[in-house]
């Protein structure tokens, strides 16, 4: 699942429900090679990074705060955007505001993202590289639970404890 649908579930479930029909795309997609083993036989092949584009039409600020459309963008990106986007030092959102009338607004809102592009081994895939089939996968990620540290002698030190 890409940045960008997480971040439009995310505005759905929090967003009041007459504020959740905006639209959001893909614009200005960069491939970027990037290989690396992410273990339990995939590879990360290369990333996209592109800017995300929300557009709230008709938004009626007098009713629903744009702040709170703002909080939600910052909140989201800051505990659920991946590592790679702090690594690759993506830029703020951008907001741009054109009003109707007193009542409603058209929004745009562009949030930079990036998403790994990941392969795993699979008999049927679409995709032939070093001799087998691969197919495009959502990476997982094995995440030790504990650890213990062993230095001089035999006696460890639990990792979290």
């Amino acid at each position: 699942m890409s940045q960008l649908t997480q971040l439009t579930d995310f505005l759905n479930g929090a967003l009041p429900t007459r504020v959740r029909g905006f639209d959001s795309w893909m614009d200005n997609q960069k491939l970027t090679v990037s290989n690396k083993a992410l273990g339990n036989g995939q590879l990360r092949i290369g990333l996209t990074s592109y800017d995300g584009v929300l557009e709230f039409d008709k938004f009626p600020y007098r009713q629903l705060d744009p702040a709170i459309l703002y909080a939600l963008i910052l909140v989201w990106i800051a505990e659920y955007a991946n590592t790679l986007r702090d690594e690759l030092q993506l830029a703020d959102p951008d907001i741009e505001v054109e009003l109707y009338d007193e009542e409603s607004a058209l929004i745009f809102i562009t949030v930079p993202l990036v998403d790994e592009i990941a392969i795993a081994p699979d008999t049927a895939g679409a995709i032939p590289s070093e001799g087998q089939k691969w197919s495009v996968v959502t990476p997982l990620y094995d995440v030790a639970e504990s650890a213990e540290i062993y230095g001089a002698d035999s006696t460890g030190a639990g990792v979290g404890q």
